[in-house]
């Protein structure tokens, strides 16, 4: 528990806060403490780390799955470097979830035009063409300023994202490098 704690805290200055957030903390704290918490990290073995992986690919997501088993073995990887346990008992593990993958999926021309016909009435209706239109994530929409619009060119420079964090607004860089465009 101690040195799972101690890795987050360190993966909190090296990522962005929502990242932190879903793919480290999330996993760590509601899953891989209270299971493994208190034993000694020598002493887990890779059939308890398949187990305990394989219960929760019974419950949650594939992506869930994912990011438990990447911190189970980051947690691991960085003892091994720092002396604390001589081996990585998620090494080898393979992770399945039983959860059907969500299909996503678009809107047809169909269904876009009936939405933007159905919003285009309503003031805030703009900030749903804006997300149609031009693809934004609702973040992307949310870190825009009118400095980003160039009306005489029809452009929209998109450059930054406004996400929550623990109930205070953080405007920073999108998602990737490739969401600045």
């Amino acid at each position: 528990k101690v040195w799972a704690q101690r890795w987050l805290e360190l993966k909190e200055k090296k990522v962005k806060g929502s990242t932190y957030d879903s793919s480290y903390k999330r996993p760590v704290e509601r899953y891989i403490i209270p299971a493994l918490g208190d034993r000694v990290m020598s002493e887990v073995l890779p059939i308890e780390i398949d187990n305990f992986l394989c219960e929760i690919g019974a419950k949650y997501s594939e992506s869930t799955l994912q990011k438990t088993k990447m911190c189970i073995s980051a947690i691991y990887d960085t003892a091994i470097d720092n002396g604390i346990c001589y081996k990585n008992p998620a090494k080898n593990v393979e992770v399945k979830s039983s959860i059907e993958k969500a299909e996503k999926r678009t809107y047809s021309a169909e269904e876009t035009k009936r939405i933007l016909d159905f919003v285009g009435s309503d003031p805030r209706g703009i900030y749903v063409r804006l997300l149609l239109e031009l693809g934004l994530r609702c973040s992307e929409l949310c870190g825009l300023k009118w400095s980003d619009f160039n009306l005489s060119e029809k452009t929209v420079y998109i450059q930054r994202a406004a996400t929550d964090r623990n109930g205070a607004v953080v405007v920073g860089r999108p998602k990737s490098t490739k969401s600045i465009r």
